[in-house]
Parts: structure tokens; C-alpha cells; sequence
């Protein structure tokens, strides 16, 4: 039996900075945690089917050795909005006991999908998880261009109506630009 039902932990691409001038390096960690806490991973090939670079009229593969760290560090020339995505290659979970996938789930606080686990009828042993990460980052850099974020077809994804780094600041509220 398979089920599609999503509770992911939380997956980003974290930029040391967000606003850069054209040529400046932009370094970037792709972590894993929960409420913005994480762990940061290398570079590693195997570890995603897509990391790429979107910006102005290109997409270009994410270049780097396995081992790099942090997992992105590359000169941005093309100004205006800059998207970092990663897809990951699929990962698969194990669980040989009902045990110890009741330990995981109250360790991430998850407890009511056990209910939904035992009403479909799942195993209550040697059953498994298959799981990607996908992940966008929005940065810029200085300048304008008409490139906007869009739909890139990762299997779960956001996508923003408008650059959040047009927004003007007034009386301590953030508006979007006219």
C-alpha cells in the first residue's frame, strides 16, 4: 500500500546574505531542522537531481564539487531577482518495528498519524518512506529585470506573485510597489 500523504521536515537554501551588487559571491547553505534550525549540508552530486540558478532569460546548473562547503558559493552577474532551487534525489526510511516508528514520531511531534497509519492498514512492521526535498531561495542583485520567480516543476513548491524585494517600507508596514 502506498501513501501520499506529505509531513516533511523543513528543507532551505539559507543565503549568507539576500541582497548583493552585480559580481558579488553569494554563499548559500541547503539545511535541514525544523523552525529555521538546522544543520548545514555539502555539496554531494548524489544527494539531488536538480540544483540550479535561475535569473534573466538563463538556468544554469549548480556547478561544485562533492564535499563543498557550503553547498553554493558562486558570482551573480545578472541583476535583478536570482533563484536558488534544489530538488533532491529520492531518500528512503526503514522501519523494522512499530517501536521505532512511534519514537520518531513523538520526537517530531507527530503522534496523530499513527491513528491514520493503523486505519489504513499499514504494516506494523518492516514498512518503509519515500521522501524529496525541494527547496527555492529568492535572492537579489541590485538592478532591475523583468525575471520573476515561477512554477520550476518540483513536485512540491512555492512560488511568489511578485519580487518580495520590491516592497517599500512604510510607518513600519511593508507594501508592495505600485
Amino acid at each position: 500500500m502506498n501513501s501520499h500523504t506529505v509531513f516533511p521536515h523543513e528543507f532551505w537554501i539559507e543565503p549568507e546574505r539576500w541582497i548583493l551588487e552585480k559580481g558579488q559571491t553569494l554563499t548559500a547553505h541547503t539545511k535541514v531542522g525544523q523552525h529555521f534550525k538546522g544543520d548545514a549540508s555539502p555539496f554531494i552530486r548524489a544527494w539531488f537531481s536538480r540544483f540550479e540558478l535561475h535569473a534573466s532569460k538563463f538556468a544554469v546548473a549548480v556547478e561544485g564539487n562533492d564535499g563543498d562547503f557550503p553547498a553554493f558559493k558562486q558570482k551573480l552577474n545578472h541583476p535583478g531577482l536570482n533563484l536558488l532551487l534544489y530538488y533532491s534525489t529520492a531518500d528512503t526510511v526503514y522501519y523494522s518495528t512499530m517501536e521505532k516508528f512511534e519514537k520518531f514520531l513523538e520526537r517530531e511531534g507527530l503522534l496523530h498519524i499513527l491513528a491514520e497509519h493503523r486505519k489504513r492498514n499499514f504494516p506494523e512492521q518492516g514498512f518503509k518512506e519515500t521522501y524529496v526535498r525541494c527547496a527555492k531561495s529568492l535572492v537579489q542583485v541590485r538592478g532591475e529585470s523583468a525575471f520573476k520567480d515561477h512554477f520550476s516543476g518540483m513536485p512540491l513548491e512555492l512560488v511568489a506573485s511578485f519580487n518580495p524585494y520590491q516592497l517599500k517600507h512604510k510607518d513600519g508596514v511593508h507594501q508592495r510597489a505600485g
